[in-house]
């Protein structure tokens, strides 16, 4: 709840200072290699998003304590598990504070059984470098890692971009 009030005032704060131009992150351009991330799974294995093997990569950055959050998540793992011959991995990651707890990762995960690869930033640097003001936020990078679509926040969105770029039918 607290973590929400701070992202809408954030928010707000970002609107009411740019309108509705937000300024444009430049590690964040389309066709550019997107930020590293150095994550943790559950059981405490770091692994980065670079090393992440697939011809296409989603990558969502979400807070276990958004309440758009969980409901998009289930229907964004619907939609992954129901994919046949899939050419993409989702990366799902949880930028919950403080600290990023690995409890709140673990609670979900146990309740939906996402089966995708989960984990928990190791640095606080990921919400700066993928300039991250709401929740969830989605990318679709390819098999460099290279951003080919970016600032989605929500499973239909996703789902359009996929089948705009034929990665899915």
């Amino acid at each position: 709840m607290f973590r929400n009030l701070i992202l809408y005032f954030s928010l707000l704060t970002v609107f009411f200072t740019y309108g509705q131009d937000i300024p444009e992150n430049p590690n964040l351009i389309i066709g550019k290699k997107s930020p590293n991330i150095v994550f943790t799974d559950t059981a405490g294995i770091n692994y980065t998003l670079h090393s992440t093997q697939s011809v296409y990569t989603v990558l969502i950055l979400y807070s276990s304590d958004c309440d758009h959050c969980m409901i998009e998540l289930p229907k964004i793992y619907e939609a992954y598990s129901k994919a046949r011959k899939r050419k993409y991995e989702v990366v799902a990651l949880n930028t919950h504070h403080p600290y990023y707890e690995v409890e709140p990762t673990k609670a979900l995960l146990k309740k939906h059984k996402f089966s995708w690869i989960n984990g928990i930033p190791v640095e606080f640097q990921t919400e700066r470098d993928y300039f991250l003001y709401a929740t969830p936020s989605i990318f679709v990078l390819d098999k460099d890692k290279n951003i080919i679509s970016k600032r989605m926040f929500n499973a239909a969105d996703l789902q359009a971009t996929l089948k705009q770029l034929k990665i899915i039918k």
